[in-house]
């Protein structure tokens, strides 16, 4: 039951990066700013006043007390929970000129402080999950090249370090041809056995 829910996730969130025009997935939390805390990924894609994404999937939303600001929970189906740790991350700059998005070639973050924090949430996944509750971790990421995107995942693209652990893995990656940069939805999930 684990893995029913993670293609339709991730084909949902396809269709919200086209939806949400011109920004996409890129700027969405700045899209739903209204003042005062950046909202999270998390709190953009739970929030049926915001991007709605759970309402789009057509899945229950969990109870948030208890959680922090990164993670959403919500139920694929009846009786089975799913405590996802939405994080994002971006090594590209997207400025507006006038009407218009494009990437600000001059500007690059650095992206090896977030690989270590990927292998190490992976490592846990397995250990969180319960029989009602799958455990899930969300890496949507922007980047220029290849190789930023190498670093950023590290281990935790390696089948074999997944495997050690348990968690299963599904990726959808798409170009934003009109502002010169991919992007990547990455999914982690285990679930008790």
């Amino acid at each position: 039951m684990a893995a029913d829910w993670t293609d339709h996730f991730l084909d949902k969130l396809l269709e919200l990066d086209a939806a949400e025009a011109p920004h996409g997935l890129y700027g969405i939390r700045q899209a739903y700013f209204g003042g005062g805390t950046l909202p999270t990924l998390a709190e953009v894609l739970s929030s049926p006043k915001r991007a709605d994404f759970l309402g789009r999937c057509g899945f229950q939303r969990g109870p948030s007390w208890g959680c922090d600001r990164s993670v959403l929970r919500f139920s694929p189906a009846e009786g089975f929970e799913v405590r996802l740790r939405a994080i994002d991350f971006a090594s590209t700059k997207i400025r507006q000129y006038g009407n218009t998005y494009r990437l600000d070639k001059a500007h690059g973050k650095p992206a090896a402080e977030k690989s270590a924090g990927i292998e190490l949430a992976l490592t846990d996944l397995q250990r969180d999950a319960r029989p009602s509750q799958g455990e899930a971790i969300l890496f949507v990421a922007h980047f220029v090249r290849d190789q930023e995107l190498e670093t950023l995942l590290s281990r935790a693209a390696d089948p074999s370090y997944r495997q050690r652990y348990g968690v299963s893995y599904a990726e959808r990656r798409w170009a934003d041809k009109a502002r010169g940069f991919q992007s990547i939805a990455a999914l982690w999930w285990a679930a008790a056995e």
